[in-house]
């Protein structure tokens, strides 16, 4: 969690371009549904997520109430 904390700032969790894959995508899914982030721009491009990836994140999203901002591409 603490990585993350260090790629948060601002309200904005920039992972792009370090390599994730669909276990990271799970992760962050399920810290945006229990609400241990609060973010508004999430930045996940330029990963490995692929189709499991987007299948994990993509309902933690749709739920999100603060996000503004999504890159997965």
């Amino acid at each position: 969690m603490d990585a993350i904390n260090e790629k948060c700032k601002n309200r904005i969790l920039n992972l792009t371009n370090m390599f994730l894959g669909p276990i990271t995508a799970a992760l962050v899914a399920k810290w945006l549904m229990l609400g241990h982030i609060d973010i508004t721009h999430l930045l996940m491009g330029q990963n490995n997520l692929g189709d499991l990836g987007l299948e994990k994140i993509a309902p933690a999203i749709a739920l999100s109430k603060s996000l503004i901002c999504v890159d997965l591409s």
